[in-house]
């Protein structure tokens, strides 16, 4: 039997919510600029107020597509202008190749010091700014895509469940049935943060 494979798209209009709220921009406005060929644009409204980001989805099958489109096009546009990263399943690898890139032009750099201890400060220094580390960052709302996923699996789940410890520490967890398994439910363990939302 064929492995059967699914292709999920992240739902973006939540997600560029996210990064206005973050950045401290006005609230996403979609708008239908051409109804018979489906065309939908977004409009953010800057911290000053006297101008406005706008994103045009383009011509799509559906408005839903063209308003998808345009919000993915918004995220990307106010990452590059805000330096905004987004938290998902990639953005570890990313920050390693990162640090690697740091650290080679730290190897690189010439050191033409004669106190070790000034060498080290200018590289510490180099480490620190040059990072290319983001000044906002917003995590995917993995309980949403989450929804998306099981829709198109047919998975079941088990509503999740957290526990306190002390007051400050939160642990969650679920139980999965992947079909058409027969076997027992996986257990799913989260890992353990301060805040409630968080840890589900």
């Amino acid at each position: 039997m064929a492995e059967v494979m699914y292709l999920i798209a992240v739902p973006f209009q939540p997600l560029l919510e996210q990064i206005t709220d973050c950045v401290g921009l006005g609230k996403p406005v979609y708008q239908i600029t051409d109804f018979l060929g489906n065309k939908v644009s977004v409009k953010i409204q800057s911290k000053s107020g006297n101008e406005d980001y706008v994103y045009d989805g383009g011509e799509c099958g559906k408005l839903k597509r063209s308003a998808e489109k345009a919000a993915e096009l918004a995220i990307h546009g106010l990452m590059d202008l805000y330096d905004v990263a987004v938290e998902d399943f990639t953005v570890e690898q990313i920050r390693s190749y990162k640090r690697c890139a740091t650290l080679l032009r730290m190897k690189r750099r010439p050191l033409g010091i004669s106190d070790g201890n000034e060498a080290l400060g200018a590289n510490q220094s180099l480490l620190a700014t040059g990072s290319g580390l983001p000044m906002h960052s917003v995590t995917l709302e993995y309980k949403l895509f989450l929804k998306t996923i099981l829709r198109r699996t047919s998975a079941a789940i088990s509503p999740i469940m957290t526990l306190e410890f002390s007051g400050e520490h939160y642990f969650s967890w679920t139980m999965v049935t992947f079909p058409p398994s027969e076997e027992l439910p996986e257990c799913i363990f989260g890992d353990t943060r301060p805040e409630c939302e968080a840890a589900e």
